[in-house]
């Protein structure tokens, strides 16, 4: 929980727009959601792209307020 607080933290402490989550396999998709919930959390304007393996061929899998590339 240490790690994930941290990384909530960083994302509050940055200014962006856009934001880029590389999901990689099926073992990454936790993870990813995990940080764009951080994102929608931190920065509620800023736009998602997930993109990877995984989001590639199962695009359903990932929420329609996420892009995948």
């Amino acid at each position: 929980m240490e790690f994930l607080e941290a990384v909530r933290a960083d994302l509050a402490q940055r200014d962006f727009d856009l934001a880029g989550i590389s999901c990689w396999s099926s073992l990454n998709v936790t993870a990813s959601y995990k940080v764009a919930s951080f994102i929608r959390e931190t920065h509620p304007k800023a736009k998602i792209v997930v993109g990877g393996y995984h989001p590639t061929a199962r695009p359903h899998d990932f929420p329609k307020t996420c892009s995948i590339r």
